[in-house]
């Protein structure tokens, strides 16, 4: 879900709050809509209190994104600020987004050591039956 806000007044912050799963990966993003937004991230643990991650922006009018991966289920916080601190005004609009990132498993092959030599050793030895058929 995309949410949109703006920096109202001096020392305006935004928060949001969202629902995480242990061990799940997750995006956190700003991106500047007008005015020359440009917010910092903070991550919050479920308490409120204890700060578990801050992305920035590199300067006014670009976007912030925070990758982290949750710890524990829970109702996580996560607080917008100015980056510049007098930053404010109506158009100074941002968009929000918290994503679940998609794990993606792909198969793996797995070669011992022991393995590989004797895949070698099959294949010598198929080449040099055939090498001695053609000839």
């Amino acid at each position: 879900e995309i949410q949109e806000h703006n920096l109202c007044e001096i020392g305006d912050s935004d928060w949001v709050a969202f629902p995480a799963e242990a061990g799940a990966a997750y995006q956190i993003t700003a991106n500047p809509l007008g005015g020359g937004a440009a917010v910092n991230i903070q991550l919050y643990a479920p308490d409120g209190y204890n700060l578990l991650g801050e992305a920035r922006p590199v300067n006014l009018a670009q976007p912030a994104s925070l990758d982290w991966i949750a710890p524990d289920d829970g109702v996580y916080f996560v607080r917008f600020s100015p980056y510049v601190p007098g930053l404010m005004g109506s158009d100074v609009r941002y968009q929000v987004r918290v994503t679940r990132l998609s794990q993606v498993y792909t198969p793996t092959l797995v070669c011992s050591s022991l393995l590989l030599p004797v895949i070698w050793l099959l294949v010598r030895a198929y080449l040099k039956s055939k090498r001695r058929k053609t000839s």
